[in-house]
């Protein structure tokens, strides 16, 4: 191995130290540090380094900093392709360079060059820059001084001797080095949330520790706890300023009992769990006013420090941006880039969802949908739906039944007993007893334990809304057929045999359960309505639910009373338009006598090879009383992964499948249109993937038939 070569990597630390015991290692060690500053003593040798002449002419041609490139008589001769080194007397007496030293210059002074043969030249070269030790690299400073010259040979045997740029120069090179790693890789840290309010309810955690109840009693002891320390810090009037800076609040109090629950919860084994945070409400209850200011301070302190760290890291964030004059860039970021990552885009609205697009005609949708998507409800009677029409015997028995139960039922909201009175109470005209019902109108979250539409548990709160009245529903489909019966679905020779429809009926509470107050019928694939009516309930209404139905009372005052045609013509004049927001700018719609006239307008409108499309069709058909014997309800062509009762909702199936939103006017209930063309989209979307499998396969749709070419 040459010397040139050993000496190219000597400025570099040997990544083993002086440990290193390779034989010949081509980095640093300290032993070659004190060797070199004794070779720089006056009347060592001068080290060259041969470069191509392109090199040596860029190097001499520097920016202003750089000093005027010298050539001196050649130093070096070739000898059997090595270089022989040619020993030289320093014209002045300078110390020898010291590596601990970082205020000396990193190369010798310039050198007088003595007499030589007019084939050689000569000129003075620095040796290696010299590094410290690694741990004490970030504290090394440069002083300003002379430039530091080099000398390099050409490839044709010329020396060339350049001055390397003064230390401002070389401070600029490499605050400009290191600007590039910061733009590539900052990123801009966006600012904390703001904390959403919580109730006094344990946060929900992956493996609980304890069961709920464990868990919301203990928190309930230290929030209690901390109550009682807050109120002591009120009324101090030792600490105004403490008073002032570490009170909390109500929700404050709230966050802090949570937080320390939660930290118990998910540190904590269920073994050690109660122990542990009992211990913990010991110390709180033995705490005194001055340890209570200490804890809330410490908390404090803690809180700022995570914003004064987050604030930090989002300035150098944007401080690290290049100036478009100054930047350097690199390989991988050229000035053809984009904006920086500290500019902020401009906000887009979302955009509407994509039409769905089969690639089939209509009739040959009806083909896949008949072939492939069909539910058959056969074995789902203990789910609800009912694939047969009950016998009179057992419509009779629950005559019986109903007459001896004399009215009493158990509200399908709070679940307690009341009776009902059909054509109202004489002495009153109640429809209802038991008086005012309190219960939680959202659902009930069995992993998380809470209700949806407060965020409160069973165990804290008995309802978050108070209704009028008791309400009850009835799942028996006997009992339903002895207020009037079930029928098939008759025969209609005016009506195409390839043809499919979506419908959706919306229900309220009466004397008699839950019954139909609007039919929606809307054609498949297009979505228009082909028929849609408010409907009389046969008993009083107790409760539109007007949460969910979407029918408010001034929707069956306005209402238009239907006289054969009227529904229809509606219908086609809303036809497939935006779902309304306000109940107070619907249109009036048609209104029928009573559910049998609804039944006949749909039956006037299909026939037994019809293919119903809807979500939980047998909520729709039991309130409708029909049998039908070809579905296709997306319940079940979009399963729950723990299967059947647990459905997915129609709301998160649209969203999921078609990023559609749906039912998103809470203020004004559901829509039964809107309802409708959902479920028969996400049929829609069945049979574009179903299509697009069998592609691959080779089917091919001709005509009616499908035939696979091979």
């Amino acid at each position: 191995m040459s010397n040139i070569t050993q000496a190219l990597f000597k400025h570099i630390p040997c990544p083993n130290g002086d440990s290193c015991t390779t034989a010949k290692c081509l980095f640093g060690h300290s032993s070659d540090y004190e060797n070199s500053s004794a070779s720089q003593s006056p009347g060592a040798a001068a080290t060259e380094v041969p470069v191509t002449a392109a090199a040596a002419r860029a190097t001499a041609t520097a920016s202003d900093g750089m000093a005027t490139s010298t050539l001196s008589p050649r130093a070096m001769s070739y000898d059997g392709g090595h270089i022989a080194k040619r020993a030289r007397t320093s014209s002045s007496g300078h110390a020898s360079y010291d590596p601990a030293s970082p205020g000396q210059p990193t190369s010798l002074p310039a050198r007088t060059a003595t007499s030589q043969p007019n084939n050689t030249r000569t000129g003075t070269i620095s040796p290696p820059p010299l590094k410290r030790k690694r741990e004490e690299l970030p504290g090394r400073q440069t002083t300003p001084g002379a430039g530091a010259t080099t000398s390099v040979i050409t490839n044709r045997g010329h020396s060339a001797t350049t001055t390397a740029p003064s230390s401002s120069t070389s401070q600029l090179a490499s605050h400009s080095a290191q600007l590039l790693p910061n733009v590539v890789n900052s990123k801009a840290i966006p600012p904390l949330p703001k904390r959403k309010a919580e109730i006094l309810n344990p946060r929900y955690v992956a493996k609980a520790p304890a069961k709920h109840e464990i868990r919301l009693r203990l928190l309930k002891l230290i929030h209690s706890e901390f109550t009682r320390l807050n109120k002591l810090l009120l009324a101090s009037k030792d600490k105004p300023n403490e008073r002032k800076l570490y009170c909390l609040t109500e929700q404050g109090l709230i966050w802090a009992a949570l937080d320390l629950e939660e930290n118990y919860a998910t540190t904590k084994s269920p073994a050690v769990y109660s122990d542990s945070i009992k211990h913990r409400i010991m110390e709180y209850k033995r705490m005194t006013i001055f340890q209570w200011i200490k804890e809330r301070k410490a908390a404090r302190e803690a809180k700022e420090k995570v914003l004064k760290e987050r604030k930090a890291a989002a300035a150098a964030a944007s401080a690290s941006e290049p100036n478009p004059s100054t930047a350097i860039q690199s390989p991988n970021n050229s000035a053809s880039a984009g904006p920086s990552s500290g500019a902020t885009p401009a906000a887009t609205e979302t955009p509407p969802p994509k039409p769905i697009d089969t690639g089939l005609p209509p009739e040959q949708e009806f083909v896949l949908l008949e072939k492939h998507f069909l539910t058959p409800i056969d074995g789902l009677a203990h789910h609800g739906y009912v694939p047969r029409i009950p016998s009179s015997q057992d419509i009779q028995n629950a005559r019986d039944a109903e007459e001896a139960n004399q009215g009493w039922e158990q509200c399908d909201r709070c679940q307690s007993r009341f009776q009902v009175f059909p054509g109202r109470r004489e002495t009153d005209g109640a429809l209802a007893s038991g008086g005012q019902c309190q219960h939680h109108p959202g659902r009930y979250n069995r992993g998380t334990q809470i209700y949806s539409c407060c965020n409160e548990s069973a165990d804290l709160s008995v309802g978050c809304e108070i209704g009028a009245n008791h309400v009850f529903k009835s799942k028996d489909p006997k009992r339903m057929a002895a207020l009037w019966n079930f029928v098939e679905t008759p025969a209609n020779p005016n009506v195409p045999v390839d043809q499919a429809v979506c419908f959706d009926c919306e229900m309220a509470y009466t004397v008699n359960g839950m019954e139909v107050v609007r039919l929606t019928v809307t054609s498949w694939p297009e979505g228009e309505k082909m028929l849609d009516v408010l409907v009389r309930p046969k008993g009083e209404i107790i409760d539109l639910n007007s949460r969910y139905s979407g029918i408010w009372p001034k929707d069956i005052v306005k209402a238009i009373p239907f006289t054969g045609t009227s529904a229809k013509t509606l219908a086609e004049g809303h036809g497939k338009g935006k779902t309304v927001e306000s109940s107070s700018e619907r249109p009036a719609l048609p209104i029928v006598a009573s559910p049998e006239v609804a039944r006949s307008l749909f039956h006037s409108l299909i026939r037994p090879e019809t293919v119903l499309i809807g979500h939980a069709l047998e909520n729709d058909l039991n309130t409708m009383r029909m049998v039908h014997p070809r579905l296709s309800d997306t319940v079940l062509l979009f399963p729950h992964p723990k299967g059947l009762p647990i459905r997915n909702g129609l709301r998160v199936l649209a969203r999921e499948h078609m990023g559609r939103l749906i039912q998103a006017a809470t203020l004004t209930g559901h829509d039964s249109a809107e309802d409708a063309r959902a479920a028969g989209d996400l049929v829609r979307t069945k049979i574009k993937a179903k299509w697009d499998s069998m592609q691959l396969q080779g089917w091919r749709l001709v005509g009616r038939e499908l035939r696979q070419v091979r």
